[in-house]
């Protein structure tokens, strides 16, 4: 009888022993896949940080080679105001490092034309900065102070990039977007009274560029689809250069470079009238 009972309490204490260590065993598991999930998601970033300051880097690389290309029209430290402090990740779009830089020619040189860039602008310099490089034709004219920007998508789906156009050290046309389209026509004319942006969506044309109306009044117009063009609301106390609208609802000029500041602002439109939600000084 005395036996018996020592066997039963043995029993039971194995089953509390096992019971604890199952559960140590279980929480020791769920701490290494968290872990495990912690240190993948943390190694991905880090790779996308990597690749990220690689193509920031070749970029820089390049910029630093611009004082063999002469005559400029402008100092190169003006030219590292416009590209150094100006090249946020999610504006260029940076992707697997999938860097590409047409450096400054004077818009004759040929070898633009080998670069598969015909550039038609007299004197003028011309920079174009294309991250993804799925474009396959453009065509940047300058003439008598009129400007206009000739774009052709390849006819394949997802088609992305980032476009820099640099003209006598004044950024023109920031052009960012997916599109399924080919034979896309971006024509405007981009003096210094006029400035255009446009954002490409799949199946879709949004597109905003403020130009000087007849009293002399610099005036924000929106493009839709149908390609008509509307008078949105004047933009004297909104003082900002160029975006893209956002299927007619939101309205983001990211980086804007507008009277010597830099600045990121996002407008909300609404039925009746533009509404500023915010202006940050960078």
């Amino acid at each position: 009888m005395h036996i018996h009972k020592q066997r039963g309490l043995s029993l039971i204490e194995m089953m509390i022993v096992l019971l604890l260590g199952s559960l140590i065993i279980g929480i020791a598991g769920m701490l290494y896949t968290h872990a495990s999930h912690a240190a993948k998601s943390a190694y991905q970033q880090l790779n996308a940080a990597r690749k990220v300051a690689v193509g920031v880097q070749l970029f820089i690389n390049e910029l630093h080679k611009l004082e063999d290309l002469s005559p400029l029209n402008c100092p190169r430290p003006e030219l590292q105001f416009h590209f150094a402090r100006v090249m946020p990740p999610s504006w260029f779009g940076l992707a697997d490092s999938q860097v590409q830089l047409v450096k400054i020619y004077h818009a004759e040189d040929h070898r633009l034309v080998q670069l598969g860039i015909n550039a038609l602008a007299g004197t003028e310099v011309l920079a174009a900065y294309i991250p993804i490089a799925r474009l396959n034709y453009l065509e940047f004219a300058v003439k008598a102070g009129e400007t206009r920007l000739r774009l052709n998508h390849a006819e394949t789906s997802g088609v992305q990039g980032a476009l820099w156009l640099l003209a006598n050290c004044q950024v023109n046309l920031l052009l960012a977007g997916h599109s399924y389209r080919s034979n896309l026509i971006l024509d405007q004319t981009l003096d210094h009274d006029v400035v255009a942006g446009a954002m490409v969506w799949p199946l879709e044309l949004h597109m905003f560029y403020v130009a000087k109306i007849a009293t002399g009044q610099p005036a924000l117009f929106m493009r839709d689809d149908s390609g008509r063009h509307e008078l949105v609301v004047g933009i004297d106390q909104l003082q900002f250069e160029y975006g893209w609208a956002d299927s007619g609802k939101l309205l983001w000029t990211d980086m804007v470079i507008g009277r010597g500041q830099l600045a990121l602002v996002k407008i909300k439109l609404t039925a009746d009238s533009v509404s500023e939600e915010g202006e940050v000084a960078i």
